[in-house]
This record gives C-alpha cells, structure tokens and sequence, in this order.
C-alpha cells in the first residue's frame, strides 16, 4: 500500500473548501500558478507563452466582474422612486416573507447593493417586482 503525504496543495485545498467555486481571487490564482510551477516536470516545462496567457486570462475576468458590479450599481440608480417587492427569510421560521415599499436610497454594504425603503432593506437581489 502506499501513503501519499499531505502536501503543501492538499493543506491549501482543504483550508479553502469553505469558500466558493466563484471567489478565486488574484492571490489564490497566483497561489496555484506558483504551486503549478514547483510541480512542473523540470523536462518538460511550460512554457512561458502558457503562463503569460493564464495570467492574462485572470485579469481580463477580474475586470469583468468589477464591470459586471459597477453594472449592477448604477442599475440601482433606477430603482429609486420606484415601488419594489423583494423576498425577506423570516427569523423566526424558515419561510420566506415578502417587503413592499418605495426605494428611497441605496446603500453599498460589502459588495451589494441594498435598496431602503420606508419599512426596511432589501439586497437588490432579493426583488421579485418593480413598479
């Protein structure tokens, strides 16, 4: 039988399984490019053509997602003065309950947008109807 050790790779793996498939940021990118580097076959290299291309490839998705938010951000500019529905998770069982009220700002908080009405917020996420 053999016994294959825990690498540095597996550590780093099973330290992140908590995060999403969706959240590789340039640091964990950076992380599996220089651990793909120190696991290469020193015969048969990648060349730098490959690395210069990945890397590429990561950036060019980064600033599409930041467009992508910045998108959904001046998006939230129009439902300002509007009526919304949006689904809330009720606290005391595990049902979803439903806010209606009119949009009177927006506010940013960790990277989503929330719409606050008179009765409460809601993540821009969350709406069902605009009116």
């Amino acid at each position: 039988m053999n016994i294959v050790p825990i690498d540095e790779t597996t550590k780093y793996v099973n330290e992140n399984k908590a995060k999403e498939a969706g959240t590789m940021n340039q640091e964990d990118f950076l992380h599996v490019l220089v651990t793909q580097m120190q696991n290469q076959n020193p015969m048969d290299p990648m060349d730098d053509f490959e690395y210069m291309t990945q890397i590429t490839q990561f950036s060019m998705l980064e600033s599409i997602n930041g467009l992508s938010m910045k998108i959904d951000n001046m998006k939230a500019l129009d439902y300002i003065g509007k009526n919304v529905i949006a689904s809330i998770m009720n606290e005391d069982n595990p049902t979803m309950d439903y806010i209606e009220g009119l949009v009177e700002s927006i506010t940013l908080q960790d990277d989503e947008v929330l719409l606050n009405t008179q009765f409460g917020s809601v993540y821009m996420d969350n709406v069902v109807y605009v009116y």
